[in-house]
């Protein structure tokens, strides 16, 4: 790619592997902008050419310093930890709502791939893109046919809790009672968009008081 006079032949390599990684952040953020996700192409770019640069770096000074007994492995775990912390930054919790967990989780997957991509795993970093691209398409095929669960919180007056959880027995819905506050019950529910609907009718028909929100990834 470049004379060896002036980049030499390891760093051309780091060079093509963050031209790579560029790339893929490229298409991953894409995909996450498309999708209306939070952390799109910018912060995909950004963490996997991040993570391949520290990867590429900590295995070469491995190479070069062998008598300082370097451990790559130690940096690259440096990192995973740092995305932790950016992924956190990108859940946020009301007191009824969650969002964000999937992007968090995409977050360290985009790590990964650059961490990968830096040590020279370039087929399983590509696999794991075409993984994450998948997730979309897979959410609406099982939205599609009512298989897609969500999650939710209902939070009712305390003394109508068994009459919820009546209505939700009844339509086959899973919960469990988080807690209790102020005379009032949370319950968090796992079911359909299909189901969801049936029950927030019934309650509406039986006049129970509640308040039913959507836990967002």
């Amino acid at each position: 790619m470049f004379p060896n006079s002036i980049v030499p032949l390891f760093e051309q390599a780091l060079l093509v592997k963050l031209i790579i990684a560029f790339f893929i952040g490229l298409v991953i953020g894409y995909e996450r902008d498309r999708s209306g996700k939070p952390a799109g192409m910018r912060t995909q770019m950004l963490i996997c050419v991040g993570s391949a640069l520290l990867a590429g770096i900590s295995i070469h000074l491995a190479t070069i310093f062998p008598t300082l007994n370097p451990q790559p492995e130690q940096l690259m775990a440096q990192i995973v930890t740092g995305i932790g912390f950016v992924g956190a930054g990108v859940i946020l919790k009301t007191t009824n709502r969650i969002n964000g967990v999937t992007t968090a989780a995409t977050l360290w997957l985009t790590a990964a791939i650059g961490i990968g991509i830096g040590s020279g795993f370039y087929a399983s970093s590509i696999l794991a893109t075409l993984f994450i691209l998948l997730l979309e398409p897979i959410a609406a095929f099982k939205g599609s046919l009512g298989l897609k669960t969500n999650t939710f919180t209902l939070d009712i007056p305390k003394k109508l809790g068994f009459d919820a959880e009546k209505i939700m027995q009844n339509n086959f819905i899973k919960y469990h009672a988080d807690e209790s506050h102020d005379g009032h019950v949370v319950f968090t529910i796992f079911t359909t968009d299909k189901k969801i609907k049936i029950f927030r009718n019934e309650l509406d028909e039986k006049k129970i008081s509640h308040n039913l929100e959507e836990i967002e990834d």
